[in-house]
């Protein structure tokens, strides 16, 4: 632990499910870090439709008696991972917000991503290192073959960055919540330009952390994809402009084999033009739909017409050289010095 307090209100946001056999740990533990790391903290506990005494402790340690600074926000339903992470967001108050997850041993990482945010990082991401051992070579090629598609098609690298543990300004929040849907922009942090970013990497510690199942890790990936981007509806709308035209092209050749070939089978003619005819309607409408579906997702995903990320002025400004004199205790304008040199 540093002996330098950081001058921060910092947000410690902590989403737990199920997990009332440790949360009064964890958060006694995030407590006395954050209590001797900054000069002032709040702990944001969501709970992700806990079935078990989640919620009663948590009522319990918020009583009279309790744990300082805590926030706890019960969610009527289980919601995925990073919506629940977003609604701790959204209702933090620190300077600094980090997100966290117990189950991974994160809140040993909670010094060094702090500092990095105090010291002017807007964005701090960080990338966890697996144990070799414990992931198979069919996981990583199907890991690594996602990763790929994703950064071609969205421009954003998976692998880069971990979504569970991350620390954001206070900047960075008040521009996500400029969108209508903000939450859908949170996912997307990478994307984001304008902020200044750093990265770190860490350890995964904890055994547990490694039970992923891989149709949830994929079910993300591809929700990540298609919020984030419009590429996969572009390319739909693509394939159905294609397939428009070559059942166009299909009826044209039909009539040409129609018109100059006498041995044609019985009835092909007829079939023929039927199929590409009815490929061809099929296609302009899933066209038009997937163009449709596309500009209502530009418009509800739209943000601010503009967000001013950071400010430069300069030290030293001629203008404000130029713009007043003082004569016998008199601020003048500077052209009219001349004036009274007589």
């Amino acid at each position: 632990m540093g002996s330098t307090e950081i001058p921060v209100l910092l947000s410690v946001i902590l989403v737990v499910q199920n997990y009332a056999d440790r949360i009064p740990e964890a958060i006694r533990d995030a407590g006395a870090i954050a209590s001797q790391l900054v000069s002032d903290y709040e702990i944001v506990i969501v709970d992700n439709g806990s079935t078990d005494a989640t919620s009663n402790i948590l009522r319990r340690l918020t009583s009279e008696g309790g744990e300082a600074n805590l926030q706890v926000y019960t969610l009527a339903g289980h919601v995925d991972d990073l919506t629940a992470r977003w609604v701790g967001v959204e209702n933090s108050l620190g300077d600094v917000v980090v997100c966290l997850d117990p189950r991974h041993g994160d809140l040993e990482q909670l010094e060094p991503l702090t500092r990095n945010a105090a010291d002017g990082n807007d964005i701090v991401f960080t990338m966890r290192t697996f144990p070799k051992e414990r992931r198979s070579l069919p996981r990583i090629l199907l890991y690594r073959v996602f990763g790929i598609a994703t950064k071609l098609s969205t421009g954003l690298d998976l692998n880069s960055y971990s979504t569970s543990l991350i620390a954001i300004s206070r900047r960075v929040v008040n521009y996500l919540l400029q969108f209508p849907d903000p939450q859908i922009k949170f996912r997307n942090l990478a994307s984001t330009t304008g902020f200044r970013r750093t990265s770190i990497r860490i350890p995964l510690q904890r055994s547990s952390a490694n039970k992923i199942k891989l149709r949830e890790s994929l079910s993300r990936g591809i929700q990540l994809v298609t919020s984030s981007s419009e590429n996969p509806m572009r390319l739909a709308t693509t394939l159905s402009a294609v397939g428009a035209f070559a059942s166009f092209v299909y009826s044209v050749y039909v009539v040409f084999i129609w018109a100059f070939k006498e041995d044609i089978a019985p009835g092909w003619v007829s079939l023929s033009m039927q199929q590409s005819g009815m490929f061809f309607l099929i296609s302009l409408v899933l066209l038009v739909l997937s163009e449709y579906v596309l500009e209502i997702s530009r418009k509800a995903n739209s943000g601010p017409a503009y967000y001013i990320a950071d400010e430069f002025t300069s030290a030293r400004l001629i203008r404000k050289e130029r713009l007043n004199i003082e004569v016998d205790g008199a601020m003048i304008p500077k052209a009219q010095k001349s004036l009274f040199k007589s």
